[in-house]
């Protein structure tokens, strides 16, 4: 299978193990395939922070002895990134890698996922999918890290990477939780509301499509045409117990959920068990978090990872930012010079 592509937050259906990364939201004609389902519009510029990646669009074929990626004369909504550093930018690892490389190994034309520039950029304040979207703050990618863990063979372990900007930005950045070893962070315990954000599919739409596979005549299939949200989305999530993620998920356990599923250590798991809400194609690598009086209040604990069914009562997976904690803090401080390439847990890259 080609590697996790690119994917997000809350749709209705698709019962196969949805890896967020799946496809990519275009931004041109916005052939989006990602989303919120069961949400609403977000209040617009109250989430600063967020910011998404334009990038070129592309097509996987796949060979029989390696896949070939085809670049498109597109542009396309990426993944979903948060600002925790005026230069720096959070997401997911499944958002720059592909198979184990970097999208521009696969093909040089892809050089933007990887830094993303000039019309195909990174936009911070992002709330209309339009490039015309106004308010927001451009910039370019100027170096990026990733898990050297990261293995999107074995349930997108580490699945977290971070980006330097070529310039600083002004306003709120998102705060992070202290480092834990295991469990969650107790702001987010209790049932207490956490918040999901992003841009994608609010629901499918039935059509007939036509098609002749044995050469007898054409016959109708019924198929499913994504609707698509304009605005960034919302939607209220809560944090679900370590058992009720093993049950869902029990062939991740023990990394995620501890020797005796009774603990949260690398991952997460979140929704509402009387909501269809949950992440799904479109928004890998945005926050969830708890919601603050404003902006600045804001507390990141988790990444979006990936769903096993889109759009149903199964909470998604998201990265349990606590548990990182003190990778990200080495992280940044590599991105700006501060600090000595670790090579063991960063996977580094930056422009030449």
């Amino acid at each position: 299978m080609p590697g996790a592509r690119h994917a997000g937050l809350l749709v209705a259906a698709a019962s196969l193990l949805a890896v967020l990364a799946a496809a990519p939201v275009a931004a041109s004609d916005l052939d989006v395939e990602a989303a919120i389902v069961g949400g609403y519009k977000a209040p617009k510029d109250r989430y600063k922070w967020y910011a998404t990646s334009i990038v070129r669009q592309y097509k996987v074929q796949e060979g029989f002895i390696e896949d070939e990626y085809i670049a498109l004369n597109k542009s396309m909504l990426n993944c979903g990134l948060t600002l925790i550093h005026p230069q720096v930018l959070l997401s997911a690892a499944h958002c720059l890698l592909s198979e184990g490389r970097w999208l521009d190994e696969w093909n040089p034309e892809l050089i933007s996922h990887t830094f993303p520039k000039a019309s195909r950029a990174v936009r911070i304040n992002a709330y209309r999918i339009s490039l015309e979207d106004k308010g927001t703050a451009t910039r370019n990618v100027v170096a990026t890290i990733v898990h050297r863990k990261y293995d999107e063979y074995n349930g997108l372990m580490n699945d977290l990477s971070l980006m330097l900007l070529d310039r600083p930005v002004r306003g709120p950045v998102m705060k992070l939780p202290r480092q834990l070893a295991t469990g969650a962070p107790k702001e987010a315990a209790g049932g207490t509301d956490l918040r999901l954000i992003g841009f994608g599919v609010t629901g499918f739409k039935p059509f007939l499509n036509y098609h002749d596979p044995f050469g007898d005549g054409e016959q109708p299939v019924l198929g499913f045409k994504n609707v698509f949200a304009s605005v960034l989305q919302e939607v209220p999530l809560r944090l679900n117990p370590p058992k009720v993620c093993w049950a869902k998920y029990s062939d991740k356990a023990p990394p995620y959920w501890g020797p005796k599923n009774d603990t949260f250590i690398t991952n997460i798991c979140a929704g509402v068990p009387w909501r269809k809400t949950t992440s799904c194609y479109g928004d890998s690598g945005g926050p969830l978090f708890i919601k603050g009086k404003t902006a600045r209040d804001d507390v990141q604990v988790g990444i979006v990872s990936y769903a096993r069914e889109c759009g149903t009562t199964t909470p998604s997976v998201f990265v349990n930012v606590a548990h990182y904690r003190n990778w990200i803090n080495t992280g940044v401080k590599i991105l700006l010079g501060q600090a000595p390439k670790n090579p063991k847990l960063y996977r580094l890259r930056r422009k030449k």
